[in-house]
């Protein structure tokens, strides 16, 4: 994607993959895997997905990881 990092940092995943992301708070680094969506700002970590089972470790900072159809619901 050459607009990746000029306007936007978004990727797909499947399967399994190690991150470590630098900060940008103008532009968080957004994983799709699966039916959840982890975003970052800076921060390392792995996810890994198998089947219907996605696992999000954090090595250093912090992560959100919801699913975007339950996100807005109460």
């Amino acid at each position: 994607d050459k607009d990746f990092n000029l306007t936007h940092r978004n990727v797909s995943l499947q399967g399994s993959a190690f991150f470590d992301v630098k900060p940008d708070k103008s532009k968080p680094f957004i994983i799709t895997s699966g039916e959840l969506v982890t975003e970052v700002v800076g921060t390392s970590f792995e996810i890994a997905q198998k089947h219907d089972q996605i696992e999000v470790r954090v090595v250093t900072g912090a992560v959100t990881v919801y699913n975007p159809r339950l996100k807005n619901q109460n």
